[in-house]
């Protein structure tokens, strides 16, 4: 088991939504493509009047404050994640009593076979204790043209220049990336197609990539280091005022066929 599907590790990780709105100002402030995730995201759903939707990990349900009012009509939304912290923020950010908010563990459904049109599953894949398990409840649940949603990242992102810069080894595998993630769905989706976010962050306060970097569940390795090191690390590597880190961010889209 790695730090990412660590259930401990992920339960304080979401207990509250303070490292995951702080992970968020980093990018909003910092990322290149003004497109944006959130948007860019939305615009992959291709969601029709009536169909359903399951998202598993909703967070604190940024996507949909933004882009609920863009549904179409007849549509019918359920927001879950594991954390209930979580889905009393969602709540409380969108409103809107025609959505449904519920705790579920992707790994254990609590909908009939055949009820979806989309599932989405978006940062959240490489937490699940057993995937194989959560990709067969998805399966399961959706309609049989459904589609399924999952962004993840890559291996050669953020973290990968955090590590490297503060001369951390390499992180355990993880079990949901770009690289990897095709094969994760090939079990239960017979067609795949992965989408690329082209973007990067240029970062000009040293002090938001520190704040950023403690929100990270592997902080621990780094708590021999000061602040004041890592800050000094950080900044050999600005140029012209600015720290630029790749982005490595992109989305599954697996069809139930």
């Amino acid at each position: 088991m790695t730090i990412f599907d660590n259930t401990n590790t992920v339960k304080q990780q979401y207990a509250s939504v303070g490292k995951l709105e702080n992970r968020i100002s980093l990018h909003e402030k910092y990322s290149m493509n003004k497109f944006g995730w959130f948007n860019w995201l939305y615009s992959n759903y291709d969601i029709k009047s009536g169909d359903r939707i399951l998202e598993l990990g909703c967070g604190n349900g940024k996507l949909w404050a933004e882009h609920y009012s863009d549904l179409p009509e007849c549509v019918s939304l359920v927001l879950s994640d594991f954390s209930e912290s979580m889905i009393k923020t969602a709540k409380e950010l969108i409103g809107n009593e025609s959505i449904s908010y519920q705790i579920i563990d992707i790994q254990d459904i609590p909908y009939p076979d055949n009820c979806f049109d989309i599932v989405i599953a978006n940062m959240m894949l490489y937490h699940v204790p057993d995937m194989g398990k959560g990709l067969r409840e998805i399966k399961r649940v959706l309609k049989g043209d459904g589609k399924f949603h999952a962004a993840t990242l890559g291996e050669n992102g953020i973290s990968g220049f955090i590590r490297k810069t503060l001369g951390l080894p390499k992180a355990d595998d993880m079990k949901f990336t770009l690289q990897n993630g095709a094969e994760c769905l090939k079990p239960c989706f017979s067609r795949i197609e992965m989408k690329l976010y082209e973007d990067s962050l240029e970062v000009t306060d040293t002090n938001d990539l520190i704040t950023y970097i403690h929100t990270l569940p592997w902080t621990e390795e780094m708590q021999n280091i000061p602040d004041s090191v890592i800050f000094s690390m950080l900044e050999e590597h600005k140029n012209d005022g600015v720290i630029t880190i790749p982005k490595e961010y992109g989305t599954f889209i697996a069809y139930n066929e």
